[in-house]
């Protein structure tokens, strides 16, 4: 960016000392003329064709400045696209920066949140092996391993509601009429 700033004021600069000098020359060509046509009386033809000749030598060298000076002119207008586009690509790339960064502050507080999913999971199946620990070795197919932990504490709950009605029952009874069965 600062490399076409620095050409684009060079640029400028050129054409504006292209334009200082046509305007120089432009001035001596009218003196020149001017002169020409107040001695032109008095000038032998000799004098007259070299009159002639630095005339056209400077409108010559006048042409050449022109042109330079139009070049300088397209060029000014190329790199002031140049520098348009760059400042677009610009803003473009640091949105799609500001997005990027976004997007990774979200995926890095996401990862800080489950940073302990594998200390959570690895408890859990501790946890699972020691509360249902007697529910693999009562059915021996191994089918409890598979089966989620939720499904095992629905089972668990439903044996210990079985056991609590069941405790319920055997409390509701005096305890002479228990004697009495036992």
């Amino acid at each position: 960016m600062e490399m076409v700033k620095a050409e684009m004021e060079r640029t400028n600069e050129r054409a504006t000392n292209a334009e200082r000098q046509v305007e120089r020359l432009k001035h001596q060509l009218a003196l020149a003329t001017d002169s020409l046509n107040l001695h032109s009386e008095q000038k032998s033809v000799s004098d007259q064709a070299m009159d002639i000749f630095r005339r056209s030598s400077l409108e010559v060298e006048l042409a050449v400045k022109e042109k330079e000076v139009s070049r300088l002119v397209e060029d000014v207008r190329r790199l002031n696209k140049l520098r348009e586009t760059t400042l677009a690509q610009v803003t473009k790339l640091e949105a799609e920066l500001n997005a990027k960064n976004k997007a990774f502050r979200v995926l890095e507080e996401k990862l800080r949140t489950q940073d302990n999913y594998e200390d959570v999971k690895r408890e859990l199946r501790i946890l699972k092996s020691k509360e249902f620990a007697n529910a693999y070795s009562e059915d021996g197919h191994g089918d409890e391993r598979k089966r989620s932990i939720e499904m095992l504490l629905l089972d668990k709950n439903k044996i210990m509601q079985s056991e609590s009605a069941h405790l319920k029952i055997v409390n509701s009874f005096p305890s002479y009429v228990i004697n009495d069965i036992s």
